[in-house]
């Protein structure tokens, strides 16, 4: 029996009493070391397992791993309830800017103006030929009144929200077609500002009340009608 065959049966039956291995490890210093080491390995496994577990300890061990999973789960929950909240925040806010309903830079009235251009896009089929004492109706209730607009049609007039306030959507031809213009009370701005889309171009001018907008699709046709208005517009505050 060689070396090899010794510590195999060693591994494999640390008690074993083959005479043939117990005759090689007498003769080979190094098989015998190994059997020492091997037999002190085994009796402080051996001490080890006779050790009494204290009470409760398993008990313990348990609760603390469910405290743990607990503590995970929890965690996770908030996460994942921060993320929602956090998804739905910038879902509102790209909705507010979307619609040009954001108050967080220049710009915004614009937005409102455009967007509420399109979104009544079928007022501008409109053709019925109000006289100037129906247009002021609508006007007054908003501290306005237009004095007169000669050669024009009025194709529209109605009460409407715009922006932040109520206001007056008012439609009016031009030679190149119909123009709208809406007043904005409470909407005050600093100065004349342009609008502009793929298909209208327009104005926003100070008026005492708030502000005004001229939007159409031909910008010479919107000067000349704010020419007109500027003349035009009398406030009843």
């Amino acid at each position: 029996m060689n070396c090899l065959d010794v510590r195999r049966l060693l591994l494999a039956e640390p008690k074993s009493h083959d005479q043939a291995m117990r005759q090689h490890i007498a003769c080979c210093t190094e098989c015998s070391h190994f059997a020492e080491a091997l037999g002190s390995f085994e009796a402080d496994l051996s001490h080890a397992s006779k050790i009494e577990v204290p009470e409760g300890l398993v008990s313990r061990i348990l609760l603390r791993q469910r405290l743990a999973t607990e503590q995970n789960r929890r965690k996770r929950i908030g996460m994942a309830t921060a993320a929602v909240f956090l998804l739905g925040f910038i879902g509102v806010f790209s909705g507010l800017l979307s619609n040009g309903l954001g108050y967080f830079g220049s710009g915004s009235l614009e937005q409102v103006v455009l967007q509420h251009v399109n979104d009544e896009l079928h007022h501008l089929e409109d053709h019925k030929n109000l006289s100037i004492q129906q247009l002021n109706s609508v006007l007054e209730e908003h501290g306005n009144k237009i004095q007169a607009l000669p050669g024009r049609i009025i194709n529209y007039a109605g009460a409407c929200p715009i922006g932040k306030n109520q206001g007056a959507h008012v439609i009016v031809d031009s030679a190149s077609g119909p123009v709208t213009i809406l007043f904005m009370p409470g909407e005050f701005v600093g100065q004349r500002s342009h609008v502009n889309d793929e298909r209208f171009h327009g104005v926003i001018i100070p008026i005492e009340q708030g502000s005004m907008a001229i939007v159409g699709e031909d910008p010479q046709q919107i000067e000349q009608l704010e020419r007109e208005l500027t003349v035009q517009i009398i406030n009843l505050s």
